[in-house]
């Protein structure tokens, strides 16, 4: 009975050990990009975003063709944080682009957020971070007293 049981885990165990069938799935086509972390903040007294690059690899020319920011708000913004000549016209700043970095977006309102990373060769692109509009906490109206020893009232 202790030999049956032993066969039976054995042809268990070496069940995950065997080859698999067929051909392996390929790779999704945007696998190969640099990476970044950015922190996205709403700066209301400019108005507009700063996006600041936290973590990541660095871009350069090599690996990347543009780094664009958008906000999608009513009046819709897309600025060129870096890129090559042709691609982008005017970037904020040249390569390479690294942590530390940091671009101000103006943006009359808050809206959804992302930074686009595109390939090289122009053929591809990936949102490498997004802040969503919903995401964001919204203003509250401060209370005031109603009495301000300040514009005469008080008791």
């Amino acid at each position: 009975m202790d030999r049956r049981a032993l066969l039976a885990g054995g042809a268990t165990l070496l069940a995950g050990c065997l080859p698999l069938r067929g051909e392996p799935a390929p790779p999704p086509p945007n696998a190969n990009y640099p990476r970044m972390l950015a922190t996205i903040e709403w700066l209301p007294d400019e108005p507009g975003y700063r996006v600041r690059m936290t973590a990541g690899n660095r871009f350069t020319p090599d690996n990347t063709g543009a780094v664009t920011v958008v906000v999608d708000a009513q009046d819709y913004r897309r600025v060129a944080w870096v890129g090559s000549a042709g691609e982008v016209s005017t970037p904020a700043q040249s390569f390479p682009l690294d942590v530390g970095d940091e671009l101000v977006v103006p943006s009359a309102e808050r809206g959804t957020v992302r930074v686009v990373w595109e390939s090289p060769e122009g053929d591809r692109s990936v949102a490498l971070d997004t802040l969503d509009r919903a995401a964001q906490p919204t203003a509250t109206p401060t209370s005031r007293a109603t009495s301000d020893p300040q514009d005469g009232g008080g008791e």
